[in-house]
């Protein structure tokens, strides 16, 4: 009898990863994973105890490299950064993009939530630079540019990431984002006044 393959965790995420990246989530399969590392289903079992751990563990990986996306210095604004890195995730990864916006089981609600803030964090810090972009703002102006600005990026991701909209470069992307950035800016202080 041969011997059976054993693979380490990252190896079979890896694996689950590029099924993920290529069909999306609904072929991240124990069958397709098996497939993709060249063996029967039992040695994922072997690392994970369900194909649930499988996907909480590409959630992670997923998020990482969206992180990632994000932290690139597109710009010398660390805030326009984020947007460019958000949409050209979704741009570059359209599969991973989309996977992580199905995990979302609770909508947002900005009276209620502040989960857009803590999703910040992982790249700004916990003090993050807004009088440097920004000058001296209020909680609730900057709160107002934030919401606004993410639905904006958001649609604009989702529309790249469905094949709705095509762009062919970061350029294009980061000219978008600073024109509806400043656009965001103005309104919210001309309300002020």
């Amino acid at each position: 009898m041969p011997p059976r393959k054993r693979f380490e965790r990252d190896t079979v995420i890896n694996a689950a990863f590029e099924v993920l990246r290529r069909q999306g989530f609904d072929a991240v399969t124990a069958r397709n994973v098996a497939v993709e590392l060249g063996s029967s289903t039992t040695p994922i079992y072997w690392v994970f105890q369900s194909m649930d751990a499988v996907e909480e563990a590409l959630h992670n990986k997923a998020m990482q490299l969206m992180i990632e996306f994000q932290s690139k210095k597109y710009t010398d604004n660390v805030f326009t950064n984020m947007a460019i890195g958000y949409v050209d995730y979704a741009r570059q990864e359209p599969r991973l993009f989309q996977f992580l916006q199905h995990e979302q089981q609770k909508p947002y609600n900005p009276s209620e939530s502040e989960a857009l803030g803590s999703r910040m964090s992982p790249i700004l810090g916990d003090q993050p630079p807004v009088e440097n972009y920004f000058g001296k703002i209020d909680q609730k102006s900057m709160d107002g540019i934030a919401l606004r600005s993410w639905i904006f990026m958001h649609g604009l991701a989702v529309a790249i990431s469905s094949h709705m909209l095509e762009f062919n470069s970061e350029k294009e992307i980061e000219n978008l984002i600073i024109s509806a950035g400043r656009a965001f800016y103005l309104d919210q202080t001309i309300k002020k006044e």
